[in-house]
This record gives structure tokens, sequence and C-alpha cells, in this order.
């Protein structure tokens, strides 16, 4: 099985290429979901399903990508794009898919509503209904031959899954805007070919709340929001009171 870090590097180079997310780093506590699934949002959800998936049918196939802007809103739609690599005689693996996801998301506090698959001719057809499995297993089987579909849409409605209450517990930044605010602004040394980054939460948190007016003025000078730094300082402040050391990402 392929190492899980490399799955998500790999839908993350997916989804900068389709322009679904901007090249740079995400920038979190370091090792807030260690014991747990990070689900906040459906890009995670999306990472989640693909690690599901892979063990059951390890043929290549597009990776599960959010649709259109719901990458970092808690629910939203997970596209499972397939290629022409899942035929017919891989429907038990297509169906073992659908199972294993439903079955994790109703361990994770995550409720989806009706999982439906869009063909070649832009036909819709369910292929898994969570309410009634054996029926929507029924309707796939006599509709369009497998090699036709070309996506899976997986509606996420509702999501309960572990939060810090935090309004945000990550923020994904350009790798300039993260090393003025890290580097310019909060005074961490940051090497210009530094592309993975790890910050002490405290000196954060007191650097944040001890700024100085003129290195303020370096976000507006910038054009980078205020509201970047308040999003930083909350994700500090809640690491250093739950215990967690350091703030980073890549």
């Amino acid at each position: 099985m392929k190492n899980l870090n490399e799955i998500r590097k790999i839908v993350r180079q997916v989804l900068v290429k389709e322009s679904i997310l901007k090249e740079g780093a995400t920038i979190g506590i370091n090792g807030l979901f260690e014991d747990k699934k990070d689900l906040t949002n459906i890009l995670n959800i999306c990472h989640a399903f693909q690690e599901i998936a892979y063990p059951i049918h390890k043929v290549k196939y597009d990776s599960f990508s959010p649709d259109g802007n719901d990458a970092f809103e808690k629910t939203g739609i997970v596209n499972f794009y397939l290629k022409n690599e899942f035929t017919n005689g891989d429907k038990n693996d297509l169906i073992s898919i659908m199972r294993a996801i439903q079955k994790f998301s109703k361990e994770n506090g995550l409720t989806l509503s009706k999982i439906t698959a869009e063909t070649s001719g832009a036909q819709n057809t369910d292929i898994y209904d969570n309410d009634s499995p054996k029926t929507g297993v029924k309707n796939y089987q006599a509709g369009e031959p497998l090699e036709n579909i070309r996506v899976i849409r997986i509606p996420v409605i509702k999501n309960e899954s572990f939060d810090t209450g935090l309004s945000q517990h990550e923020i994904h930044l350009g790798y300039s805007t993260v090393k003025t605010i890290f580097g310019n602004v909060l005074g961490f040394p940051i090497a210009s070919d530094d592309y993975s980054f790890t910050f002490p939460a405290k000196e954060v948190k007191e650097r944040i709340e001890n700024m100085t007016s003129e290195r303020e003025s370096v976000l507006y000078q910038r054009d980078i929001p205020l509201s970047y730094l308040n999003i930083i300082h909350n994700m500090a402040k809640y690491a250093v009171d739950h215990g967690y050391k350091t703030l980073g990402g890549a």
C-alpha cells in the first residue's frame, strides 16, 4: 500500500494542477489529529475516502476531489472520478468501496445523502442508496455498464466529526505569505528555499500579542489580510491551552 502521506501529496498536486487549490502551505496545529481523523472539511474527507478505497481496488484512478468550491467547507460533494481501467468486472470492488465509505462515515459523524453515478452520456443512476443498500446495488447492476461511469458523486450533508471549536484549525497560505507573516512580521528565521515549516506555538502566540504597529504595517503594505494573523493567533492559543507544542505545515 502506498504511504498515506504520498497519497495526500498526490491529491494535493492534482488539486493544485486543476486550480482547485493554490500552491502553498497549509499551516495547522501539529499533532492535533494524531489519534483521530481530521474530517473538518471536504478536502480532508477526500483524503480519508482515498485511503479507504485504495486497499480495495488498487488500479489507478483519478483522485477523490472536492466539487466546485467545497474544498474547505464542512459539507459538500466529494467527486470520485473513474478511468477506463474500471470495468464491469470491478463492480464488486466499487460496491465494497461504497459500503466501506458509508460505514466509515457513520462511525465518524458524517451523514451522506444518496450516492449517484454520472455516465459518459451525462445520465445519472443510483449506485448506492444509504437508506436501502440492497435497492441501490440492484439499481446499479441493472443500469449503465461500469466502464461508462465517469464520476461518482458523494454528498456529505451533515458533518459532526471531531472539531476544535475554532473557526479554522488550519489555514492555506501561499509560500510568500507564510514567509511574510512568520518571517518578516513575527521574526522567525525562514530560509528562502524552505517549503516545510514548524513554529513553537507559545512563541507564535506571544509574538502576535506583543506585535508592534510597525510590524503589523508590513501586512498592509503587502495586502495580507489581518484576519490571517487572527486565525494563526487562535490556533496558537488553542495549541498552548491544550498542550500542543508547535504549529506547522507544508
